[in-house]
């Protein structure tokens, strides 16, 4: 029997720039598009990678930008798809990126009288700028009326999957392609999300009424359809949070419906007929749970946390210094909390930072206080810790993981009623702990490793982590 342990303790900073409701708020992307001659007009979907760049797709200048941290702005792809349409006419659609950076790019236009089917393609953009078709028509097997993708998501793998008529199809980093479902779909697949736990694929029809679970076997179920209780019509977009809840923006009603894994359907937002709501278009869970959704009738975005309250975090006065929000479409969140915005009819890219402050934890160092310590109390740990910085932090979440895999922490409590300590039971084996605090709504950075880099968040954190230096 192992009797021996080691208790690892790490310094936890939490940092979080205090906002307001326009004071939170700015435009990283303008009508000027990357202010060299390729404009912004008619913004539609948004995504975000790790590293915090932000890609956003234009239905109407017909094209695609990155924006960099930095404020770098570039232009990713044109509307001639680099060169592959001769007749100048793509419309870029949906738009993903993967772990690696590379960015995926679904395109056709249904709208213009001198585009052809053939028009229909999904682009990869490779990290240092290269453009590549990856799959047309022909290279999914179907005829050029067949194809039509819409939106995308990737894999943690490199696959990409694509909605498109009837069918979602999996894109391997190979080049292979695949139908991923047994039956066809009684419409084209519009919305899509992967639950990256379970590996199911879930989409919304082009009948706008129904949502589908492909699995990864290929069986298809359906897993939400209209009732006289709760009316569904145009059901857009959907996403997928940590514990396999779907959620889905229901337009014509105004509403959100969440499908647990289990089966059961609930509207969460804002009530079982949609008085209020504002036609949910565009909807994006974070690491915590929470889900963010562009109401593009009301123009607003709106934040619908775990325990079911909600909040308005973009008004049409958009950033309160002229550039309003209009018809809003895409929204992102970013691993820190940054929730980006599409405004299609303003031309404009928003990005909202987290609505709070908060400080750290004493490290025994330049922060004075009792850092965290560890006693032995029989067959249970003593965690002890001095208290934050800031008067903003009123809970702490405990995080505890193996030692020598510094990525595995996951939460032991994510709350300790505002105590400075926990008690926890002697772990069976050698683990680190780290202590977090929180203000009820984001956390701190659980610490840094001996090079100074960010040590990344639990894989289900307590709450999404969002920090600044305290003064």
């Amino acid at each position: 029997m192992r009797t021996s342990f080691a208790v690892l303790l790490l310094l936890v900073v939490h940092l979080v720039s205090s906002v307001g409701a326009a004071a939170g708020v700015d435009v990283i992307i303008d009508p000027t598009g990357d202010g060299a001659g390729s404009s912004l007009n008619g913004p539609e979907h948004v995504t975000v990678d790790d590293a915090g760049n932000v890609y956003v797709t234009a239905g109407i200048s017909r094209n695609a930008f990155k924006w960099e941290p930095d404020g770098t702005i570039s232009e990713i792809i044109d509307h001639s798809g680099g060169g592959h349409f001769s007749d100048f006419s793509l419309t870029p659609i949906g738009i993903a990126v993967d772990d690696a950076g590379n960015v995926f790019v679904s395109a056709d236009d249904p709208g213009d009288p001198f585009s052809t089917p053939e028009d229909d393609a999904v682009f990869r953009i490779a990290p240092d700028g290269t453009l590549a078709l990856v799959l047309d028509p022909a290279g999914a097997g179907l005829g050029p009326t067949s194809f039509d993708p819409r939106s995308l998501t990737t894999d943690a793998s490199g696959n990409v999957y694509v909605a498109s008529n009837q069918r979602v199809f999996k894109l391997s980093p190979q080049g292979t392609v695949t139908v991923i479902n047994d039956l066809l779909l009684p419409g084209s697949a519009v919305g899509l999300a992967l639950d990256r736990t379970s590996g199911h694929v879930h989409t919304t029809t082009g009948s706008g009424d129904e949502v589908y679970s492909i699995f990864p076997s290929g069986a298809v179920d359906r897993i939400l359809e209209p009732s006289e209780d709760i009316p569904y019509h145009y059901l857009t977009d959907l996403t997928v949070d940590g514990e396999g809840n779907v959620f889905v923006c229901n337009r014509s009603y105004g509403g959100v419906i969440r499908v647990a894994p289990d089966g059961a359907v609930q509207t969460v937002w804002p009530d079982p007929l949609g008085s209020g709501g504002g036609g949910c278009r565009t909807i994006v869970a974070d690491a915590a749970g929470d889900v963010y959704f562009s109401s593009h009738w009301d123009d607003s975005v709106v934040k619908v946390r775990r325990d079911g309250s909600h909040s308005e975090i973009l008004s049409a006065a958009g950033d309160g210094q002229g550039n309003s929000l209009l018809n809003p479409a895409g929204v992102a969140v970013d691993a820190s909390g940054n929730v980006y915005v599409a405004s299609q009819g303003t031309s404009r890219v928003f990005r909202i930072s987290p609505d709070a402050t908060a400080g750290s934890v004493p490290d025994g160092a330049d922060q004075s206080g009792p850092p965290l310590t560890v006693t032995r109390v029989g067959s249970e740990l003593l965690l002890q810790w001095g208290p934050s910085c800031s008067t903003e932090d009123v809970e702490f979440a405990v995080y505890r993981g193996e030692l020598g895999q510094f990525d595995s922490h996951a939460p032991v409590n994510c709350e300790t009623g505002g105590l400075t300590e926990a008690t926890v039971p002697l772990p069976p084996d050698d683990m680190y702990y780290l202590v977090a605090p929180h203000n009820g709504e984001y956390e701190g950075s659980v610490g840094t490793r001996g090079d100074g880099t960010q040590r990344p968040s639990s894989g289900a954190p307590c709450f999404v982590r969002a920090y600044a230096p305290c003064s």
